[in-house]
């Protein structure tokens, strides 16, 4: 099994509608979407971490969705880790 960690940096209206649009992706792919959630460290209320596992063919075909999408445009890296 891949997996694919990611962060995004959004507004708390978009969080929701991103979320629900990834937690639907993944069901179609079969994906097992682990988490979407705040940071672990410190409060960073625009950022989420998500976290996809699955078949590495079906982790290609998410980040593909992603760019048709462009939720790949909002990936950041996580500021805890910098």
């Amino acid at each position: 099994m891949d997996e694919l960690y990611f962060c995004l940096h959004l507004t708390e209206n978009e969080h929701d509608i991103v979320e629900h649009n990834i937690k639907e992706e993944s069901e179609k792919l079969g994906l097992e979407l682990k988490y979407y959630r705040r940071l672990k460290d410190g409060h960073v209320p625009m950022y989420r971490e998500v976290k996809v596992v699955g078949p590495k063919l079906s982790i290609n075909q998410f980040k593909a969705w992603m760019k048709t999408e462009y939720i790949d445009l909002q990936v950041e890296r996580n500021p805890h880790c910098e």
